[in-house]
């Protein structure tokens, strides 16, 4: 009895334990008890892969390019024909966005998100290649790539924006460059152009074309400048811009008067010798010149419409500063034609006035009479060639 009865009062006693458990009064230490996490917060990236370096079509979309975030493996969208793409469900943070296709690869993108969708165009990257330019040697005639480098040279894509400047090495890099066969030009000053195939080592050699002509400057105008001459008669008395029928001779202007031929130039310079058998008149200009083997003298000279007589002779000369001496570098003795004017001519300097520094003369020199010798310079020009 004893027994039975104790066994009864385990028997209720463990029927309370498990009540009072199911009525969560008491909680075992070794129980787990699951609790539900919400979803973390996320966005989505959406954007479009485009080619902004195509300068015949700016913005051009790129389709079929995948486009990957990088600390997200195996997240990854394909671009429509539009070049457009969608990533959902990126979890808020930052990420690295990353986009290839048959053409090339991009450069990677940095997209934050914040519960909300993220917009991110990625701008494409194309091919990059380099290589350098020589000169070659022989003006021209080789096409070895030993002769020296080209620097500065300007080296651009046909048909494309991408172009790069030579280092002083003759090294150079494109960017942005579409796969595929290029055609590469590149110049440098007078240099001239090659046309590069990609299937070949790329190093462009520039070739040497003949020297272009240099136009001709003018280096001194003498008519233009005969106000800044000294100009003195046989007698050393001055006589610019004295009246024009001064016996002593005179040296001025005339503007667009007729002359002998039946011209007239817009400005013409007019020495009349003294009135005396044998006058002269001479003006020494003040600028100091040093010749060089290129300059030369373009003169044209005659006489004013209606002289009806006179012989005269036209000279040029050249004073050397070192010791004065003087150098002819024209002398003409020119007897008065009705409707005679010399043509424009081209005169070297002499050699020995070639390097030296010294001032010009103009002069005119009488015959036997000084009578109507209405001398006139239409060009008197020092021109360099070079």
């Amino acid at each position: 009895m004893r027994q039975r009865k104790f066994f009864s009062l385990l028997w209720a006693f463990l029927a309370l334990a498990i009540i009072l458990a199911c009525n969560g009064t008491t909680t075992p230490m070794n129980t787990l008890v699951p609790t539900l996490k919400p979803n973390p917060p996320s966005g989505s990236i959406s954007g479009r892969v485009v080619s902004f370096l195509d300068i015949s079509n700016p913005g051009k979309p790129i389709s079929n390019a995948q486009v990957q975030v990088l600390d997200l493996p195996g997240t990854s969208a394909t671009t429509n024909s539009n070049g457009s793409y969608v990533l959902p469900n990126i979890p808020n943070g930052e990420h690295y966005l990353y986009a290839s296709s048959a053409y090339g690869t991009s450069n990677i993108l940095t997209a934050v998100v914040n519960d909300n969708a993220q917009t991110l165009d990625i701008g494409y990257y194309q091919i990059t290649i380099g290589g350098n330019i020589y000169l070659a040697p022989n003006d021209g005639r080789a096409v070895a790539t030993d002769g020296k480098p080209v620097s500065g040279a300007t080296v651009w894509v046909l048909r494309s924006a991408p172009f790069a400047i030579s280092n002083s090495d003759g090294s150079f890099q494109l960017y942005y460059l579409d796969k595929g066969d290029i055609v590469v030009a590149a110049t440098a000053n007078r240099w001239g152009t090659l046309r590069y195939d990609p299937k070949t080592p790329l190093t462009i050699t520039l070739n040497r074309p003949p020297p272009m002509p240099v136009p001709p400057r003018l280096i001194y105008d003498f008519v233009a400048h005969a106000a800044d001459a000294q100009w003195l008669n046989g007698s050393h008395a001055p006589v610019w811009n004295l009246p024009d029928n001064d016996p002593r001779g005179f040296a001025l202007w005339r503007k667009n008067f007729e002359l002998e031929d039946g011209t007239r130039p817009a400005l013409a310079l007019e020495t009349h010798p003294q009135w005396i058998k044998g006058g002269t008149i001479s003006g020494s200009y003040p600028q100091v010149f040093t010749p060089q083997a290129s300059d030369t003298w373009v003169i044209r000279y005659g006489f004013l419409k209606g002289a009806l007589a006179g012989r005269v002779k036209f000279t040029a000369s050249f004073v050397r500063e070192a010791d004065n001496t003087v150098v002819t570098i024209f002398n003409t003795d020119t007897l008065y034609r009705e409707g005679f004017l010399v043509p424009g001519a081209s005169v070297p300097f002499p050699a020995e006035t070639l390097g030296k520094r010294g001032a010009i003369q103009l002069r005119v020199d009488a015959g036997d009479s000084a009578a109507q010798d209405w001398a006139v310079w239409v060009e008197a020009k020092i021109i360099r060639t070079r």
